[in-house]
């Protein structure tokens, strides 16, 4: 009897233990494919193009948007960060990953660009607009408020 109990502890142990190793390995996984997607030549060429870009209100930003390659540009990141909020939102992935590698990237664009996407939300009626980036970018400053040795500053102006 108190082998039999025994075994069953240990097993739910190694279960415990295999499932958080799987866990892991799941969250390396999406994050790789995520890293490698950021370093493709065409993620380094929309990064520039928004980077580059200039404009100082809701009509210049609208304008520029209708650029193709802007467009283009600008729905490649956008999209991007709201696939990574919605994997940290959902805890497929630690925000401490993205913190790591570009969390600069992240604040850098919605310093730039979040303001258009408030703004977005009414102009274009779409109240869900990019909320999941945004919901990234303020679990990033939450997390680097909170590990002030990662030496991340991020403005309050942000999230």
């Amino acid at each position: 009897m108190v082998f039999g109990g025994l075994s069953v502890g240990v097993a739910a142990i190694y279960y415990i233990i295999t499932l958080r190793n799987n866990n892991k390995t799941r969250q390396a996984q999406l994050f790789m494919g995520i890293y490698q997607q950021m370093m493709s030549p065409q993620f380094a060429e929309a990064e520039r193009i928004l980077s580059d870009a200039q404009f100082t209100n809701w009509e210049e930003f609208r304008k520029l948007n209708m650029d193709k390659e802007f467009g283009r540009a600008y729905s490649t990141i956008s999209y991007w960060l709201e696939g990574i909020g919605v994997l940290v939102k959902e805890n497929l992935v630690d925000v401490r990953l993205p913190v790591l590698l570009y969390s600069g990237m992240i604040n850098w664009y919605w310093e730039k660009y979040g303001p258009m996407t408030l703004i977005s939300r009414k102009e274009m009626g779409w109240p869900r607009a990019m909320v999941e980036a945004e919901y990234l970018v303020g679990r990033v400053k939450e997390y680097s408020k909170r590990h002030p040795e990662l030496g991340i500053t991020i403005p309050d102006s942000i999230a």
